[in-house]
């Protein structure tokens, strides 16, 4: 499957499942906009080649509860 000039949205990029459809979508050529909630962890991303041309989509979001 080619996935080249297509954007892939992946949430939770930062975990386990997250992180390894974010490798998987690099694999296959996707353009990757990947959130999180653990800043060091997506750091690590911005190594993978897809993230390297779009390093400005790596996003850190903050959970807050609410009642």
């Amino acid at each position: 499957m080619n996935l080249k000039n297509k954007k892939v949205l992946i949430t939770g990029a930062s975990g386990g499942i997250g992180n390894s459809l974010v490798e998987k979508f690099d694999s296959l050529g996707a353009e990757i906009i990947a959130t999180g909630t653990n800043e060091e962890k997506l750091k690590k991303l911005r190594s993978l080649k897809r993230l390297r041309q779009f390093q400005d989509h790596l996003m850190e979001f903050c959970l807050l509860e609410t009642f």
